[in-house]
């Protein structure tokens, strides 16, 4: 959406047991950081999300063609690379029960510190194999974010729960079906790599207010609507991506995700 400081608003509905949206957290904060735009997350439980608008997705993923799951891994591992992120994909427990961890992101982010809390998950869950559907492991996770136990009282109460589930059904019925899912000037953009077409149409959009602007300006005896049209021209082309990122990331990670993803899509281990 878009807010009325004229400062943009970049929603990213996600949840933590989804390696996209790890990828899609991390891209995000940098897309917002390069664009001016306010980063707000928005937690979701996607299984919340399937219910509502992609009810046959486990049916449909249980008949995806070998040579599809096995072009899906390597994908992941290219976007964990480019990312810079050390992630092991699958992880030990997989698809894990996300709910707990889900309600502590949102109590977190009514806290102030959402997105050191998500990205604190993600890591527990993708880089060391932590199961975040057992209490136990789960608080050992939050226990550094949690002084005065104010975000554990505050992830069970009742009215975090039925946020997290508004949140769910906000997603679907914007036309959401799965996650990572971002919206910026009332566009929505599904999966990691579309953020970067979330924000070329951004800084369009920025340029066509810029524009705009020049010709109220010149009626007003201010600027030459073509000195606002240079520096539109200018933002669009500062946020083309700089792909020469994806070589100065940590090989290891790239490593450590394919190695795992080999054996993941080898037939030997399939169900």
């Amino acid at each position: 959406m878009h807010r009325d400081d004229d400062q943009a608003e970049l929603e990213l509905f996600f949840d933590c047991a989804s390696p996209w949206s790890y990828i899609g957290l991390v891209m995000a904060r940098v897309l917002a950081n390069r664009s001016g735009a306010r980063l707000r997350l928005r937690p979701v439980v996607v299984g919340g999300v399937f219910r509502i608008a992609n009810p046959n997705y486990a049916e449909r993923r249980a008949t995806t063609p070998p040579a599809k799951s096995a072009y899906l891994i390597k994908d992941l591992a290219d976007w964990s690379a480019f990312a810079g992120l050390r992630l092991v994909f699958p992880p030990p427990v997989f698809p894990v029960n996300s709910v707990m961890a889900m309600r502590a992101c949102l109590a977190a982010d009514t806290l102030g510190f959402g997105e050191t809390v998500a990205l604190s998950l993600f890591k527990a869950y993708f880089d060391d194999g932590v199961d975040l559907g057992d209490a136990t492991a789960l608080a050992a996770v939050l226990s550094s974010h949690d002084e005065g136990g104010r975000l554990s009282a505050l992830s069970i109460r009742p009215d975090t729960k039925a946020r997290l589930i508004a949140n769910a059904d906000e997603l679907a019925a914007r036309g959401g079906f799965g996650v990572p899912t971002s919206f910026i000037d009332q566009d929505m953009y599904f999966g990691a790599d579309r953020l970067w077409l979330a924000e070329a149409a951004h800084r369009r959009q920025a340029a066509d207010r810029m524009v705009h602007r020049g010709r109220q300006a010149r009626g007003r005896g201010g600027l030459a609507p073509q000195v606002y049209s240079r520096r539109a021209a200018r933002l669009i082309s500062s946020g083309r991506p700089d792909l020469s990122a994806a070589s100065t990331h940590p090989p290891v990670g790239r490593r450590q995700a394919t190695r795992h993803s080999r054996g993941a899509c080898d037939p030997a281990h399939s169900p």
